[in-house]
């Protein structure tokens, strides 16, 4: 379990400095500090979503290495679902069998949703101060969403125990 966790942080830091990377040279390119934050937001939440679908990979190695049939069918059930709708269920809604990873997923979604509040909030208050009112509202009509979205995964993993 220890070597599990410490293999799941160990690959969402090394997500995370890839996207740091990426964004170092789009930055260059980049004009539309708005745009760039979505951009980046998104990138993210891909990156998240090929993690949790990779987490669902090995486990099925795992449990068809040690025989456990039932669990890997339950797994890869999930697997199959994932890949066709690209969501990841409610912890409190997911199988034992794959519970941890869609925690995972989520606690990994609030904390990004979080830095993106942050950023849009930071974003908005700067557009006001140069006069931008327009864009400052599309920042902020941004930020209301990503706070309502973050309000929503909060509630989910509370009802799991997450």
């Amino acid at each position: 379990m220890k070597n599990k966790w410490t293999r799941s942080i160990i690959e969402f830091v090394v997500v995370v400095m890839v996207v740091i990377s990426m964004a170092n040279y789009v930055a260059a390119q980049q004009t539309n500090e708005l745009d760039f934050t979505r951009w980046m937001f998104t990138k993210q939440k891909q990156l998240l979503m090929r993690m949790y679908g990779a987490n669902l990979a090995s486990q099925m190695f795992s449990l068809k290495r040690v025989g456990d049939t039932k669990t890997y069918r339950v797994v890869e059930a999930e697997k199959k679902r994932f890949d066709r709708e690209q969501t990841v269920p409610a912890p409190a809604n997911a199988k034992n069998a794959f519970r941890q990873e869609a925690i995972k997923y989520h606690v990994a979604m609030a904390a990004l949703l979080e830095k993106y509040v942050a950023s849009m909030d930071r974003l908005a208050k700067r557009l006001m101060a140069q006069g931008k009112i327009d864009e400052a509202n599309v920042a902020k009509t941004e930020k209301d969403k990503a706070e309502f979205m973050l309000a929503d995964i909060k509630t989910k993993l509370a009802e799991a125990g997450g």
